[in-house]
């Protein structure tokens, strides 16, 4: 873009729609929770009742569709202007005793968890010491901190600790990587949209795509290029791979148990199925397994009738 003073006004244009719809998303979900407010108090129940969404369209988009969507479209424009910041080698250029340095570039990216953060607490009225609370500050914090993980090893990339040596080698990795941690939030947001933010059960499915990917995307490739660099150029190792370390652990100790009652929930549900078809086939005239329950119920009441009489 260099020249071409107009194609910055893209950016602004661009920061401006997701801003939109970031205040569009808070605003229904406020709108959401005083109607809520006001049909508790309209109700002669002490207790509020519970707003449930059983079609279709809310059991796969979730309560606050608003809320995974602003993140992606958030999160895509800021990679767009990391990977413009490194391949136009703007972050390199930029002079080590300038304000806006590096560390100034970290932290202004790192921002993004305080996004994530805002964003989430604006869309539920969990109560505190609640289950639910308990929830969505699990999931609040790791995405945050995973968040921050990806701007540290983003870092690797920055003038006061990029190495001549590994950039060339590195530097699609790193940004790939860094890239994909930063949409995988939206994965969370949506996890916690088809929750109910935290007050339906949760998807067993979900909850391991969730843990895999957050494995497979971010802690082992961090955890192996950390010690790649740590090991052949000696450089400085961040507390981010203890953290790495410790979460790796923690996925594979929760995936595999979980992983074992997700197969033994399909096992059963497939089970299921062939019984109710076993059923159904042998009912006579087409007649369904709920007529057959009831038909097989009328004729016990009648044989009660008539040994009573």
């Amino acid at each position: 873009m260099e020249g071409n003073g107009n194609g910055w006004y893209f950016w602004f244009l661009a920061d401006f729609a997701v801003l939109i719809v970031m205040m569009t998303a808070v605003f229904l979900a406020r709108r959401h929770h005083a109607r809520s407010r006001l049909q508790a108090s309209a109700t002669t129940s002490t207790t509020a009742p519970a707003v449930t969404h059983e079609d279709q369209t809310y059991k796969w988009v979730g309560l606050f569709p608003f809320s995974y969507i602003s993140w992606f479209l958030y999160s895509a424009l800021l990679i767009a202007k990391i990977v413009l910041l490194i391949q136009m080698d703007i972050a390199v250029n930029i002079p080590s005793e300038a304000w806006y340095g590096s560390t100034f570039l970290t932290l202004v990216i790192g921002c993004a968890a305080i996004v994530f953060t805002l964003l989430v607490d604006s869309h539920h009225e969990a109560l505190t010491d609640s289950p639910q609370q308990a929830y969505i500050t699990y999931a609040l914090s790791y995405s945050s901190l995973e968040i921050l993980d990806a701007v540290a090893f983003l870092s690797l990339l920055f003038p006061n600790q990029c190495n001549p040596q590994y950039r060339s080698k590195l530097e699609d990795l790193v940004l790939g990587l860094t890239c994909a941690s930063l949409l995988l939030p939206t994965l969370a947001l949506y996890k916690l949209a088809r929750s109910d933010f935290g007050k339906s059960p949760k998807s067993l499915g979900m909850k391991l795509m969730y843990r895999l990917a957050y494995l497979l995307i971010i802690n082992t490739p961090f955890l192996v290029i950390r010690i790649y660099l740590w090991t052949y150029f000696n450089e400085d190792v961040s507390v981010f791979l203890l953290k790495n370390v410790i979460l790796s652990y923690v996925h594979l100790r929760s995936f595999i148990p979980e992983c074992r009652e997700w197969i033994n929930n399909l096992r059963k549900l497939r089970d299921s199925l062939l019984h109710e078809e076993r059923s159904f086939d042998g009912l006579p005239n087409g007649e369904t397994a709920k007529e057959s329950r009831e038909n097989t119920t009328i004729e016990l009441d009648e044989q009660e009738v008539q040994k009573s009489r």
